[in-house]
């Protein structure tokens, strides 16, 4: 299984939001070396699934067999504890996805 996160929009420096790198760092991952990815990235075929996570972002034209939409609240500007509460839910909802 491949798994691919991009960004719409991913921010223009590439470096992943630092709130998101101190929520990953609390469970004991380091993603400094991580940098946002965005469409021009990932190959262009059919994947299987793309799972949307809402956030009020445009719905990019990428060939899928299924297209899921979670519809999960942008943490961007939320504080840290309220960041790590959308985190665990990604979290929970990729696992109870992977199980199906």
């Amino acid at each position: 299984m491949h798994i691919f996160y991009i960004y719409i929009k991913p921010a223009i420096n590439t470096r992943v939001n630092k709130k998101a790198l101190a929520s990953i760092k609390c469970l004991s991952h380091d993603m400094i070396s991580h940098s946002s990815k965005s469409l021009s990235d990932i190959s262009q075929i059919t994947y299987d699934y793309i799972i949307i996570m809402g956030c009020g972002d445009e719905r990019p034209l990428i060939q899928s067999h299924a297209r899921i939409d979670w519809q999960i609240p942008d943490p961007k500007y939320l504080e840290l504890e309220e960041f790590n509460t959308v985190r665990n839910c990604i979290k929970t909802m990729c696992l109870n996805f992977l199980k199906q």
